[in-house]
């Protein structure tokens, strides 16, 4: 990885490598060509770029840009605002992609509604110190806080298409948590375009529901009545991991 003043070089200072239509790629879509590079889209709107000579490169969900600083060549991949991308500079050089520059969405919000500052600050600064774990294993956790603790499963579906989420999936019914709450108590949560987790504050579980673009909202599921905390984002900024 290059280090910070570098990566701000190539950030800065790129632009955009000449591209012209290329229609000897069969059954792909959006089909352009820039030197030796070729990017596409398949029919799901996943993104592909290759060498003219067929060699796969990378394939993502988002927009795959071919630039160009002092020379030579770099791939900027989901440089847009959205949960599940991960921005990543590339170079290429010898039909050969290296990721030297990488990054991630820094976001700033402020609560609504919440009923205290301690809260508030939980929430935005450390919730994910104690979310429950992102992988494939069975987790014993009690959703709604009525002493009952639900066997459940986090689940990601993150392949480009229309119906982005990552969630949990309840193993006994094998219904996502989603249907669970509304079900049980009325709160309608779309899980497109969502990240879904559920985290741990002062002896109770919260349900913590963020969009593709950033919105968040939160809610406390606690002797059957549901407490909802909005957030306005204050600024997104990109940052260096």
């Amino acid at each position: 990885m290059l280090v910070s003043s570098e990566c701000n070089a190539i950030f800065t200072n790129v632009a955009m490598k000449a591209q012209e239509p290329f229609h000897g790629w069969m059954y792909r879509e959006n089909v352009s060509k820039a030197g030796d590079l070729v990017v596409y889209q398949n029919g799901y709107g996943k993104y592909f770029l290759e060498t003219i000579r067929n060699k796969s490169l990378l394939e993502v969900i988002s927009k795959i840009e071919i630039k160009e600083y002092n020379n030579k060549t770099y791939i900027f991949v989901d440089f847009i605002q959205n949960i599940f991308l991960k921005p990543t500079i590339y170079e290429y050089e010898n039909n050969k992609i290296n990721a030297i520059c990488t990054y991630y969405y820094n976001v700033n919000t402020k609560c609504n509604n919440c009923k205290d500052y301690k809260l508030e600050r939980y929430i935005v600064e450390k919730f994910l110190d104690n979310s429950f774990a992102k992988d494939r294993d069975i987790l014993n956790i009690d959703i709604d806080n009525d002493g009952k603790k639900e066997a459940v499963k986090y689940y990601d579906n993150i392949f480009g298409g229309r119906c982005d989420y990552e969630s949990y999936i309840l193993t006994d019914t094998n219904e996502d948590i989603t249907a669970y709450i509304s079900k049980q108590y009325g709160i309608n949560i779309n899980k497109c375009g969502k990240k879904i987790k559920i985290f741990a504050y002062e002896g109770k579980n919260y349900i913590h529901v963020q969009d593709s673009n950033f919105g968040l909202k939160v809610y406390l599921i606690s002797n059957k009545s549901v407490d909802e905390y909005s957030f306005t984002i204050i600024n997104i900024s990109l940052l260096r991991r």
